[in-house]
């Protein structure tokens, strides 16, 4: 390998290691730039970076509290003064099981959580994209085993969470999906799909999704997904014992990661956060898992 090559190895490894850890970083099969962009489900409202958004936007929508050791989220009183977020949530309704900062053993969880909601744990419901972005990777657990996990394809169930699950389905538009590996992979992330987006305070920023069941067939990499777009269906690929979920991570220009809670637009919408804290907050008005 050339030193030009080895330099830009080492520089798309600091971008895109993934949450969990991961020794190597691998050039998806998936690049083909030809394919038509998806269209808009229109099954979202567009969303927009609203002007004078503070530089740091830790107290826009979202606090942190301190409890038993680790940091968790909670949803703050709305407040009309404060600025709108800019980026909109992936997943809908919103159910956090893990917040951005929260301590795992040695590790600091440097993303965050949303459970799938519904029926079946919500296996197979739209992902949307959080902004404009364009798809800068995309890493299937079908097409590369050994980096995002083997897919679990025999037996009809699975069990996660302590709940009894159907490893696969057909579903609309991306045909047989299976939810579910068998192991974590080297990614230990399962089906990714990692963006850069295009508009707002975070343009030029990288923001992944994880655990996916499947992405868009469409979709190839340097294809643009806009706000609100569906792109990819929750999943529980790399999960091995945790109910199913999409776990959402940032990263800046400079490959650190930061908590991208505060940029997000939960709106009206009623937010569970299960975080190790004791006063965790629940509700009955979201259908959990």
């Amino acid at each position: 390998m050339s030193r030009s090559r080895a330099c830009i190895a080492m520089l798309v490894a600091a971008l895109l290691l993934p949450c969990c850890g991961g020794p190597t970083v691998v050039t998806p099969a998936d690049v083909d730039t030809g394919a038509p962009r998806l269209r808009s489900l229109d099954r979202r409202a567009p969303g927009g970076a609203p002007e004078g958004l503070a530089d740091k936007p830790g107290d826009l929508w979202l606090d942190k509290g301190k409890s038993r050791g680790s940091y968790r989220t909670k949803p703050m009183e709305p407040d009309p003064d404060r600025p709108k977020p800019p980026y909109l949530v992936p997943y809908e309704p919103v159910r956090i099981i893990s917040g951005y900062g929260e301590r795992r053993g040695r590790r600091i969880h440097e993303g965050i959580d949303f459970a799938g909601a519904g029926p079946d744990c919500g296996l197979g419901t739209p992902i949307y994209s959080i902004g404009r972005a364009r798809i800068r990777l995309i890493g299937r657990s079908r097409q590369d085993p050994r980096e995002f996990g083997r897919p679990l394809t025999r037996g009809g169930t699975a069990i996660r969470g302590g709940r009894r699950l159907p490893v696969s389905a057909e579903i609309d538009g991306y045909g047989r999906v299976y939810f579910f590996t068998r192991n974590r992979g080297r990614w230990r992330a399962g089906t990714t799909v990692v963006t850069e987006l295009l508009d707002g305070p975070l343009a030029g920023y990288t923001v992944r999704y994880m655990h996916l069941a499947d992405v868009h067939p469409e979709l190839r990499v340097g294809d643009i997904v806009d706000a609100g777009e569906e792109f990819a269906l929750l999943g529980g690929t790399a999960v091995q014992e945790s109910i199913p979920h999409l776990h959402l991570d940032a990263l800046n220009p400079q490959g650190e990661p930061f908590d991208l809670t505060p940029y997000l637009d939960f709106g009206g919408a009623a937010v569970t956060v299960e975080g190790s804290g004791e006063d965790s907050e629940e509700s009955s008005e979201i259908p959990g898992c």
